[in-house]
């Protein structure tokens, strides 16, 4: 949530009352737990040293779904290679 919020500070924002800003990070936070956490703090990381604007949902959802394909096509070479030592 921290990382979140720092996101929000750092970067440029269309003007929104404190109510919706509230929702909209709540709405993101509740999102992003469906994603692994050291996924999660390293695309927010990179928005908020590389981004001028907040980025949207699809934004952030499209980056952690391709950081967590290639960790998941990692561990499985990694899993293979592993499988292959045991068989010797």
């Amino acid at each position: 949530k921290k990382a979140l919020y720092e996101l929000w500070l750092v970067t440029r924002h269309e003007k929104r009352t404190d109510q919706d800003t509230k929702a909209m990070l709540n709405i993101y936070y509740e999102r992003l737990k469906e994603y692994k956490e050291n996924a999660v703090l390293l695309v927010l990381n990179e928005f908020s040293e590389g981004s001028k604007w907040f980025p949207s949902w699809s934004e952030i959802a499209d980056r952690l779904t391709t950081y967590q394909g290639e960790q998941l096509r990692m561990f499985r070479i990694l899993s293979k290679i592993r499988a292959k030592r045991s068989a010797r």
